[in-house]
């Protein structure tokens, strides 16, 4: 088994919680801190960041390819044509449940977003694991889930990866090609490792790379479950991951300040910035949301 002990800062920053990474081709970095109502876009050449805060918290944001970008909050999509501009709702989703939010989310190869919902209060209740299509309907596609987090997809859209942060599983599920499960397996308890299982992304070679928040820890497992490689970082709360920059060579890490106390911040002054790590390994390109947002 390999670690990876070497690291970079690639986004100086003091996120409350830095989550859902997710790479848009222009050269930037797209994220949010949930816990500052926040969504995130960082120019990687410059290092500028713009921030647009919500209403609430945002679950998660990616490019869209008819202009701007699809983000999610606790009411379901929307659409922001750019930052500083106003967000249009796109498909309201558990609107009569307001003690749920959307919680992680990614687009697949086919350009359709996917978002799973959870109860506020982790500890109760179920979610559902939620397909935006094209036309900008929003489907359940996974029912029962308790805390439905990291995605990451095969490059043909026929196999999603799916964490449930409260179960500590990693389930395959094989998908037809409208998008609808046909059947639902576990990859692998991750129960044993140290850590809650939380932001996900997939690599050339199939193999996914998990955040582990209170862990300090990556971990990258095989498509048959296997751990193969550890990363370790310089804070403990490592939230999300996305490949991105120059051939999709660069695995950024979002982390979180927001746990940490006083005395902890100033002993991990890391905490809160993105981090980026360079594996042998690089990414699969992400798709952005196929459909018309006019």
């Amino acid at each position: 088994m390999k670690t990876i002990t070497d690291f970079e800062v690639a986004i100086p920053h003091d996120a409350e919680l830095g989550e859902a990474p997710s790479w848009d081709p222009a050269g930037a970095l797209l994220w949010v801190d949930m816990w500052r109502n926040q969504i995130l876009r960082t120019d990687l050449t410059t290092g500028h960041t713009d921030a647009q805060v919500l209403p609430e918290p945002a679950g998660s944001i990616v490019p869209a390819q008819s202009g701007g970008y699809l983000f999610t909050d606790p009411s379901g999509f929307w659409h922001l044509p750019d930052f500083g501009a106003e967000p249009r709702l796109v498909a309201a989703v558990e609107s009569e449940m307001p003690e749920t939010r959307m919680n992680d989310g990614k687009c697949d190869p086919l350009g359709r977003m996917w978002s799973g919902s959870m109860y506020c209060k982790a500890a109760e209740g179920v979610g559902s694991l939620y397909r935006l299509d094209h036309d900008g309907v929003a489907t359940e596609a996974v029912a029962g889930t308790r805390i439905p987090n990291g995605l990451a997809f095969s490059p043909d859209a026929r196999t999603l990866y799916f964490i449930d942060t409260a179960l500590k599983t990693v389930d395959v599920i094989r998908l037809d090609g409208d998008g609808t499960p046909v059947s639902r397996e576990l990859l692998i308890d991750v129960s044993p490792f140290a850590g809650i299982p939380d932001g996900m992304t997939i690599d050339d070679d199939g193999c996914l790379w998990i955040a582990f928040a209170q862990s300090s820890q990556l971990r990258r497992i095989t498509p048959s479950g296997k751990l193969d490689t550890i990363v370790e970082l310089p804070v403990p709360y490592v939230m999300s991951v996305a490949f991105g920059g120059e051939g999709l060579r660069t695995l950024f890490v979002t982390t979180a300040r927001g746990p940490l106390s006083a005395e902890q911040r100033a002993e991990q002054p890391l905490a809160g910035s993105v981090l980026a790590v360079h594996p042998a390994s690089h990414g699969v390109p992400e798709t952005p949301f196929g459909g018309a947002l006019g």
